[in-house]
């Protein structure tokens, strides 16, 4: 199977999984190995957690090995962060995410 094909495959199979099981799908993306893949999955899997648990999903996004996954995933709780909550950002560390988005 051609490189491209696998990780679109790899991506909508992860993509399905959070929507049934989001804390398998996050230990799963956890687990891969370093690269476009767990960059791009983290980030959805940091997306599905955060809209049903915010703190769930910092503490995972954080304890990501640094590198472009943990950075793609606290990016990703920065930008869905509507301010219309200020109860739903309890917990979330700022500087943190600041500090991996630069």
């Amino acid at each position: 199977m051609p490189q491209n094909a696998h990780a679109n495959a790899l991506r909508s199979i992860v993509g399905a999984w959070v929507q049934s099981d989001a804390t398998a799908a996050a230990q799963y993306v956890a687990s891969l190995p370093g690269g476009k893949l767990q960059d791009e999955a983290a980030s959805a899997v940091a997306a599905r957690l955060d809209a049903t648990d915010t703190q769930q999903a910092n503490q995972w996004a954080q304890k990501l090995p640094a590198g472009n996954a943990r950075k793609n995933a606290l990016t990703n709780l920065v930008l869905h962060r509507d301010g219309d909550d200020p109860g739903a950002d309890a917990g979330f560390d700022m500087r943190t995410a600041n500090n991996e988005c630069h």
